[in-house]
């Protein structure tokens, strides 16, 4: 494929062709990361912004992080904490002195990139992203980059002047080329020795790389990924790259960066080629913990899920309080309820006490069911910004379903059937059945 080169300095008038429809970007240092591209990377953070969608900039060098330091913001919270730890996203991205620009810092040191950019919240974030219409910029190593691939939209090679990808890149960056990725190559400017400087020239004048470049940059892009399919998201279709994250959409709507958001861009044309799921009764669910305060029991709930275990809040009324039960599962026995319950105690993530595996098999179906998870899910984050916290399970077809609570009986999803009545969602309380998607 042709990789398109541009020069820093022609950044601004750029990005209006660069950014088409693209969310997800991987800027990818190709020198030491603590040289120049930490600022190169501002650059084009700075300048997605600037076109007025909402842009987030994550570093994920967790072993090296080197982005705080451009700006000076501290680094004692970041992506690590929130995707190992539970932090809470909405909490540690930082909004700059940029309208619309976002930054999130490495935070805790983690030994491998990779690891990180493997966690399953990548796909769910991005696909908020792409719903939101906001930007995603994730600065990483070139090692991480073949892990991250499926989910990004483009990469932007962040390089010194005279870089060739195809004569200069190392394994990683080719094979992700290779693989019909768009690439462009963004070329920091160069800084004349003063020993060279000609004319009286300064010695710090920047000077721009004699790169040939075509034009138009991105007019190849679409081409580039004909036949190329995709599961989890639509062909990108215009342009790619350069740019760059959101969350503005953090300040205001922490659910869209919650765990429990898939692709939500999954084509209901692909369901048919997904392999059929066995369905069951699945009336056991493990309760790990109970809350008084429905946000800390989703942020719970989330931390669960950001360690791969299904999980899910029931509000239940009691005598004088309501207590949010935090819950994973469903599952079809006893027997795989207490194996979970053992792991997340050995693991410190189930109270101690109150932990147990219980049959709990009545839950609220709501809804005639959506054609693919992801759709399912952004109902659910619907709901969720309600005060309504459901779940999802797959049905028969291959369809999905919204479900709310896990009860024993149907008084005692008396208080839950109140809440979705005075929203007025149609519900129906009944055997829950399906699989855990």
């Amino acid at each position: 494929m042709t990789i398109h080169h541009i020069d820093i300095a022609d950044l601004p008038g750029s990005l209006p062709d660069l950014v088409g429809v693209a969310s997800v970007i991987a800027l990818v240092p190709v020198d030491d990361p603590a040289a120049d591209a930490p600022d190169t990377a501002w650059a084009v953070a700075r300048a997605a912004a600037a076109l007025g969608r909402r842009t987030l900039l994550v570093d994920c060098f967790v072993d090296a992080p080197c982005l705080h330091k451009a700006v000076g913001a501290p680094n004692d919270e970041g992506i690590v904490d929130a995707f190992e730890y539970g932090a809470s996203l909405s909490r540690i991205a930082r909004q700059q002195p940029e309208d619309n620009l976002f930054f999130i810092a490495a935070g805790t040191y983690a030994a491998d990139a990779g690891t990180l950019m493997a966690n399953r919240r990548w796909q769910r974030l991005a696909a908020g992203f792409r719903h939101e219409g906001a930007l995603l910029l994730l600065y990483l190593p070139a090692s991480a980059v073949p892990v991250i691939a499926d989910e990004t939209d483009g990469m932007v090679v962040l390089a010194p002047a005279g870089f060739s990808l195809e004569r200069d890149a190392g394994s990683d960056l080719a094979g992700v080329a290779e693989s019909g990725t768009p690439v462009v190559v963004v070329h920091a400017a160069v800084r004349v020795p003063a020993a060279e400087a000609e004319d009286g020239a300064s010695a710090d004048q920047p000077t721009r790389p004699a790169i040939r470049r075509t034009r138009p940059l991105f007019a190849e892009l679409e081409s580039v990924r004909e036949g190329k399919k995709r599961t989890r998201r639509a062909v990108v279709y215009a342009g790619v790259v350069v740019v760059a994250g959101v969350l503005g959409v953090t300040a205001v709507r922490p659910e869209w960066i919650l765990p429990g958001r898939e692709a939500a861009e999954e084509r209901p044309a692909g369901a048919a080629s997904r392999p059929a799921q066995r369905v069951d009764s699945l009336p056991w669910v493990v309760q790990v913990s109970a809350w008084d305060d429905l946000a800390r029991a989703l942020e719970a709930a989330d931390t669960l899920e950001a360690r791969g275990v299904p999980a899910f809040v029931t509000p239940t009324g009691l005598a004088r309080r309501v207590s949010f039960r935090v819950q994973a599962g469903p599952f079809q026995s006893r027997a795989a309820a207490d194996s979970l319950l053992d792991s997340l105690r050995s693991r410190g993530l189930a109270d101690p006490i109150g932990g147990i595996s219980v049959e709990q098999p009545l839950s609220f179906l709501l809804g005639g069911g959506a054609p693919s998870a992801g759709q399912a899910r952004l109902q659910r984050d619907s709901l969720r910004a309600q005060g309504v916290p459901t779940f999802v399970l797959g049905q028969p077809g291959n369809r999905f379903r919204l479900l709310a609570g896990a009860f024993e009986s149907a008084p005692a999803a008396a208080f839950l059937d109140s809440l979705l009545s005075t929203i007025g969602r149609a519900r129906r309380l009944g055997p829950r059945v399906g699989f855990v998607p």
